[in-house]
């Protein structure tokens, strides 16, 4: 059973929450969307001076905003290998040095150590089509850091996941690329990570955002093998609408 099949059911509170029971015994997923907790408007990452330049970041999830949502995207026991990219295409005439990537995301879980291990997989493609994953460019894995922004989207902490390259990789000009982070939760001492979820969320207003024009919009794409997703368009392995689907809370660390 995939997330195609799942019910969603709203709260004005807190979490968008669905228990299916799948047939195949694997463990029940959440979605998180709609409404949530109250919007504190802080991105430390972004804001803090002595992080790593941020060249482009799509914006701040609007918890209040009813198009709020979550994308399941992440490595963990209950969930493995489910990744949801976002999109940047670099301007005609400038190219991106690209250093490190940041996730905007939470899990569905309220306590514990839930990066198990503090590691992080990056992945950056071109030419991802509707069931075609085109050509990864660079990929690899590296430490990441967690950060809390101080929002709280579906009645959860959200985290501002970084993980740096080790080799600086380039944009050229004109061309669009293809983004993912994924966070880890594989440590089967760690009860935690056979009950936990990862989500990226998404940005309805932008709200902080640097240069959001890299970001072309209604260009996320999901691919699990878990879920049964090969490389669908965001809105339709979700059911969507173009809002909620349009931009995600990521951002890309460089120079240009």
């Amino acid at each position: 059973m995939t997330l195609k099949n799942f019910l969603f059911t709203t709260t004005l509170v807190t979490l968008l929450a669905t228990v299916v029971l799948a047939q195949d015994s694997k463990a029940p997923v959440t979605h998180l969307g709609g409404s949530g907790g109250p919007d504190f408007h802080v991105n430390t990452s972004v804001n803090n001076p002595a992080a790593p330049r941020l060249i482009f970041y799509g914006g701040d999830i609007t918890p209040s905003d009813p198009n709020a949502f979550a994308f399941p995207n992440g490595n963990t026991l209950m969930v493995p290998d489910t990744t949801t990219y976002g999109a940047v295409s670099a301007p005609n005439g400038i190219s991106l040095i690209i250093t490190g990537l940041l996730f905007n995301q939470v899990a569905n879980i309220q306590t514990g150590t839930i990066f198990d291990p503090a590691w992080a997989t990056y992945d950056i493609r071109r030419d991802i089509t509707p069931g075609n994953g085109g050509v990864s460019v660079v990929h690899g894995s590296g430490p990441q850091t967690a950060i809390p922004t101080g929002r709280m989207p579906f009645g959860y902490v959200e985290y501002a996941t970084s993980v740096m390259f080790q080799s600086p990789i380039t944009v050229r000009n004109g061309g669009g690329y293809y983004l993912n982070l994924s966070s880890q939760c594989t440590d089967s001492n760690n009860e935690n990570c056979a009950n936990v979820q990862f989500f990226v969320d998404n940005t309805t207003q932008q709200t902080n955002g640097i240069n959001t024009q890299f970001e072309p919009s209604l260009r996320l794409y999901i691919n699990s093998e878990y879920f049964g997703y090969n490389w669908e368009p965001a809105c339709e392995a979700e059911g969507l609408n173009d809002q909620q689907c349009s931009y995600l809370s990521f951002g890309v660390y460089g120079h240009y």
